[in-house]
């Protein structure tokens, strides 16, 4: 049998597996869609080929909006898999970094920039 997705690993005490990036499916509304259709024949056809693509202008847009999101899908999935095969060795480091910005209580801890530890207090 083979282990898939690491739990091996995990069982192992090699600790949990790093966080993954990844996107919600997009939702993508085209407002208005605008049709003409230009005819090299005579201007009566165009009228009418216009006219009748306007009957399907809602599934012609319905169809587009599936497409556009479908496209992002898949491009975003290749750029989030290469994001996330070159951020793998730097997980560690945010996480333990992160870890120390945030305290006991759930508030973030911001540290000094270091601009006002050496003056005379300006009392004066």
């Amino acid at each position: 049998s083979r282990d898939v997705g690491g739990a091996e690993e995990a069982a192992g005490g090699a600790g949990p597996a790093p966080p993954q990036l990844g996107m919600d499916p997009p939702l993508i509304k085209l407002h208005h869609l605008d049709l003409t259709v230009r005819s090299s024949g005579s201007a009566a056809m165009g009228w009418l080929a216009t006219k009748a693509a306007s009957l399907f202008s809602e599934t012609v847009k319905t169809r587009i909006e599936q497409a556009l999101a479908a496209s992002l899908q898949k491009n975003a999935a290749a750029l989030l898999s290469r994001l996330n095969s070159l951020g793998e060795a730097y997980w560690p480091a945010i996480l333990d970094a992160a870890a120390a910005s945030v305290g006991s209580d759930g508030a973030l801890a911001l540290g000094s920039s270091g601009g006002g530890g050496g003056g005379s207090g300006g009392g004066g």
